[in-house]
């Protein structure tokens, strides 16, 4: 029986700011502060065609097959899929918990 798959996603997302700023700057001119910050993203995806589906959903509603317990875990970094071990320590990185 095909699972959903999660997928969990880290990009770069822009942060609301108190000084106007140009689209394309990293820091602030203003007080210096950093304008970009990385978020989590979770996605589910049907393991049979892909599609993404809700959490919650019993079947596709792509290809409707019925989906069994949710499935392994994909990583992704900026569009690359990273490995379970390259995940934690990216977190941990960013945690301040790195060695």
């Amino acid at each position: 029986m095909p699972k959903k798959i999660k997928l969990e996603n880290i990009t770069v997302v822009r942060k609301e700011h108190k000084h106007p700023c140009a689209d394309n700057s990293r820091y602030c001119s203003e007080c210096g502060e950093i304008l970009l910050k990385e978020q989590m993203i979770v996605e589910y995806v049907c393991e049979s065609c892909r599609h993404l589906v809700d959490v919650g959903d019993r079947f596709c509603s792509h290809c409707g097959v019925p989906f069994g317990d949710v499935g392994a875990t994909e990583h992704y970094y900026k569009g690359q899929q990273i490995t379970d071990k390259g995940f934690k320590n990216h977190l941990e990185s960013k945690l301040g918990r790195g060695n």
